[in-house]
This record gives C-alpha cells, sequence and structure tokens, in this order.
C-alpha cells in the first residue's frame, strides 16, 4: 500500500510547490479564457449579424491595444518587484494603476479625436458623448484588469486568477445573451466592457483589504530592493522589447495579406492562433520562475531546472500532437484551411520549443535585472522573425512565416541557453542546496 502510496504523495507533493502550483494557476487560466472565449465568439457568431460581430471585435481589439500600450509592461514590473518591496508594496500597486490609468485615459481621448480618420469601422458606435465617455472609462477599466492578475500574482495569490478569470468568463456570455434582443448594434462590445469594470471592484477590495495589510505588516521592516530610478530603467528596457515583439506579430498578417492575399491571411491568422496557446504556456511558466526567483534569489537555479522539466513535460506532447493531427485539427475550419495551413501550424508547434527556452530566459533576466539581455532577447527574436518571413514568404508562401518563427527562436533560444542557462547546467542540477542567482 506504502508503495502504491507514493506517486501519489510525489504528485501532490509536485502540485504544492510554490512555483509548480503558481504555473498550473496561470495555465489554468490561459485555459479557460481560451475555452471560454471560443464558446462566447460562437454564440456571437449566431446571435449577432456578421457586420456587428466585425464591428464590435474591432473596437474591442482597438481598446485592448490602446490599452496594452498604456500600459507599459507595468504588469512584469509588478510580477517582479511586489515580492521585494516590502513596505512599499501598497505604494507600488497604486503607481503602476494610476500611471496606466493616466496613460489610458489620454491614448483613448486621442484615438476618439481621430476616429473618423484611422478607425471610421468603428466610429459609428462612438458617436455620441456617452460613447465616447464609456470607451475611454473601458480602456481605464480594462488597463487596472489586466494589472490585478499580476498584482495577485506578485502577491502569490495566483489561484485567483482563474478564479476572476472564469467569472469575468461566464458574466461575460451571460451578458452577451441578455443583449443580444435590446442591445445588439453593440451588445458584443458592452458585453465585454462592462463585466470588467464590475471585476476590478471586488477584486482590488480583496487585494487592498485582505492580502496587502498582513504584507506590509510582516515586511514593515524591509528595505524596497527596487528604487524609482531601477524600476524605471526596468520599464523602458522591457517594454522597448515587447513592443517590438508585440509589432512583429501584428505586423505579419499585414504582410502576409499584401504578399499573398486575403486568403493566405486567414489560413495564417487561425494557424498562428492555434499555435498561441502553446506560447502563452511558456510566457505562464516564465512568469512563475520571475516571481519564484524574486522571492528565493538564492533559489533561482533550482527554480530553471523545475521551469525546464515542467517545459518538457507539458509541451512536448503537445507539439507531437499537433504535428501528427494538424490536418485534422485544420479541417474543423474547412478543408481549404487543412490543405494550406498543416505545414504553418507543424512549424509553429515545432517553434514553440525554442520559444519556451527564450521565455525561461526573459523570466531569469527579469529576476537578475539584466536590462540588456531582456531587451535584447526580446529585439532579436521580432527582427528575426519579420527578416526571415519577408525573404521566405514570396517563395514558399505561408509555410515561410513558420519556418522563419522557428528559426529565428531556435537561434535566439541557442545563444540565450549558452550565455544564460548554461552556467546552471554546468553546476548541475541543484539538490538541497541552493544555486546562487
Amino acid at each position: 500500500m506504502a508503495e502504491r502510496g507514493r506517486p501519489v504523495v510525489a504528485l501532490i507533493d509536485h502540485i504544492r510547490s510554490p512555483i509548480n502550483s503558481r504555473a498550473y494557476a496561470l495555465i489554468l487560466s490561459s485555459l479557460v479564457t481560451a475555452v471560454l472565449g471560443l464558446m462566447y465568439w460562437t454564440l456571437a457568431a449566431r446571435l449577432y449579424s456578421a457586420s456587428e460581430v466585425g464591428v464590435n471585435a474591432a473596437l474591442i481589439s482597438t481598446m485592448m491595444l490602446l490599452s496594452y500600450l498604456s500600459q507599459l509592461s507595468l504588469a512584469e514590473v509588478l510580477t517582479r518587484f511586489i515580492p521585494t518591496s516590502g513596505r512599499a508594496t501598497t505604494k507600488l500597486i497604486l503607481a503602476a494603476y494610476g500611471t496606466a490609468a493616466i496613460l489610458s485615459a489620454i491614448v483613448a481621448v486621442v484615438f476618439l479625436a481621430g476616429a473618423g480618420i484611422w478607425a471610421p469601422s468603428v466610429r459609428s458606435l462612438l458617436d455620441t458623448p456617452v460613447a465616447a465617455a464609456w470607451f475611454v472609462a473601458a480602456t481605464v477599466a480594462w488597463s487596472v484588469f489586466a494589472l490585478q492578475d499580476a498584482v495577485l500574482t506578485g502577491l502569490q495569490r495566483t489561484v485567483w486568477v482563474p478564479i476572476e478569470n472564469t467569472i469575468f468568463a461566464l458574466v461575460k456570455i451571460l451578458a452577451l445573451v441578455a443583449l443580444a434582443g435590446s442591445l445588439a448594434g453593440s451588445g458584443i462590445y458592452v458585453s465585454w466592457t462592462v463585466p470588467a469594470m464590475l471585476s476590478i471592484v471586488p477584486i482590488n477590495a480583496l487585494i487592498f483589504r485582505r492580502f496587502l495589510p498582513g504584507l506590509v505588516a510582516r515586511h514593515r521592516d524591509v528595505e524596497p530592493e527596487g528604487s524609482l530610478g531601477l524600476i524605471a530603467r526596468y520599464v523602458a528596457a522591457d517594454y522597448a522589447g515587447s513592443l517590438l515583439e508585440s509589432a512583429s506579430t501584428c505586423l505579419l498578417p499585414l504582410i502576409v495579406l499584401a504578399t499573398l492575399g486575403p486568403s493566405a491571411s486567414a489560413y495564417y491568422y487561425i494557424a498562428w492562433t492555434i499555435a498561441y496557446s502553446l506560447q502563452l504556456l511558456s510566457l505562464n511558466l516564465g512568469l512563475s520562475l520571475s516571481v519564484e526567483g524574486a522571492v528565493r534569489r538564492s533559489e533561482v537555479g533550482q527554480g530553471m531546472w523545475r521551469m525546464l522539466r515542467l517545459l518538457a513535460g507539458l509541451q512536448l506532447p503537445l507539439v507531437i500532437g499537433i504535428a501528427i493531427f494538424a490536418p485534422l485539427i485544420l479541417d474543423i475550419f474547412g478543408q481549404a484551411y487543412s490543405d494550406e495551413g498543416a505545414t504553418l501550424l507543424r512549424l509553429l508547434a515545432l517553434a514553440a520549443l525554442p520559444y519556451g527556452v527564450n521565455a525561461l530566459c526573459l523570466g531569469l533576466a527579469r529576476v537578475r535585472r539584466q536590462l540588456g539581455v531582456l531587451f535584447a532577447i526580446q529585439a532579436a527574436q521580432a527582427c528575426l522573425f519579420v527578416a526571415i518571413a519577408v525573404v521566405l514568404l514570396p517563395a514558399i508562401g505561408i509555410a515561410g512565416v513558420g519556418v522563419a518563427f522557428l528559426a529565428a527562436q531556435s537561434a535566439v533560444a541557442l545563444v540565450a541557453s549558452v550565455t544564460q542557462i548554461g552556467p546552471l547546467l554546468r553546476a548541475g542540477p541543484p539538490q538541497s542546496s541552493a544555486v546562487s542567482a
């Protein structure tokens, strides 16, 4: 009986490990969000006309983009510095919220001023003072909504992230259905923004009334790790790198569209969307490593070993499965998607492995405050990806994007592994003793 019970005990110990439990909570949040998001858009397509779905989706995407630009990578700052901010934790969170909120409002107002020029397709939903004010408020609320997940993660209350996002997704679906008859023209947009606005009240009440007081009291005598100047430099490096990486993924659909036409763009977009779930898994593991390393700097080597093993254990089966069943997966969207996109999907799935290594190296660089490395990894990923894709697209079609992404991620992962992970590997897997950061 004892022998049979050991695997169960080992599994429980594995899940209870802070770095593993945090990673699993974030992965669960992404999984639930993806599944319920698919349900949401399936219902939207059935309850609303295609034109209504298109306009509302464009407005939601615009709001999220403006919010992202206004957040200045403060989510990464919060997850990295909250664990070591001591008595300054509350000030750090309020400063991040305030900065993102003010910038979001300014950017939203600027967008509204020229919406008729650069976004005429969504102007119909913003042409009244009430609608314009709602857009500004929704953009501000979305920034806080995005940052509060980082606050929960930094406070090591990650279990609340999937709970919060599940409730948000379910309320969003209920609102979508309820508004279909009475507010068809903007029902999708309203069903998305109202739950986001409502959720920030209870979640931040939980943060500021329950989680923060005890933490600040326990660390009243702890000097904050990050000075204002350090955090500013950290923001500049991370934000610049993340902008380049985001720009590369946003530019590729436009490059594919201009080079190969709208059909190829559709095949590319669906394959990329499916493969992106593997990238999210890697990003969550890197985030968990960043938080754990900030809490226990001397054990960052042990954390890297754990995340590498977890990355291999979770991603390898998924990559193999997608490589084998890519045509069947894409066949759900139509035979043309399967015929044209299967090779691309296989290449993007394979690229998830080096991408995961890069995500962990970014987490390691955040722990060590290696700002140059942080920027260099993201910039190299973006520039190599776009440059190779531009060359290969005319020659081999959308498969060229897959080759470009695989080549770019592999090249960066090779260099990052030698310079970042190599010293940890040469030291050997940590046992009871910690590896110094």
